[in-house]
């Protein structure tokens, strides 16, 4: 029987985690696989619009530092995998003595704000439907973003 996925994971102490999941391909995988459930490298890269072996190379790394495992396939073919946990959590004040948790730190507060900024940007097309909103890579977020990003709240759920 598979492993149900925990509740969360706490990467305050684990330096090579926190460098894991400063790639933000690994980052969009794991949050796909907990917002969809199981998927293979090929379904994974489809979505994406990554190659395969890049997909497939960056699971064996979620894999290796606990974010995903396994999930059962539906014939001998194929590799499904899951999410290990459905939050990562970590203590601010407590990463900043951690070797590498700066930059964690500072990774993780530029994409939080990019998603938020992703999801919550203004709607286009019909109203009443949610669309993508702009990326804010190089521009100042707005207000609400920034506050949503404040330091103080470490520990948000990255999709």
């Amino acid at each position: 029987m598979p492993e149900q996925p925990s509740s969360r994971m706490d990467l305050t102490h684990n330096p090579a985690a926190l460098k894991a999941l400063t790639h933000p391909l690994r980052v969009r995988l794991l949050g796909l696989l907990r917002t969809e459930g199981p998927a293979t490298a090929s379904e994974l890269a489809a979505t994406t619009g990554e190659t395969s072996a890049s997909t497939s190379y960056h699971l064996r790394v979620l894999a290796r530092h606990g974010f995903v495992s396994e999930a059962p396939a539906r014939d001998a073919r194929e590799r499904r995998w899951q999410a290990a946990h459905t939050l990562t959590t970590w203590d601010n004040e407590k990463l900043l003595d951690q070797p590498g948790g700066e930059v964690f730190l500072a990774t993780t507060r530029r994409q939080q704000v990019d998603h938020l900024g992703h999801t919550l940007g203004p709607s286009r097309g019909r109203p009443g439907r949610r669309t993508a909103g702009p990326r804010l890579a190089g521009r100042r977020p707005p207000r609400r973003l920034r506050a949503a990003a404040d330091p103080r709240l470490g520990g948000l759920a990255l999709p």
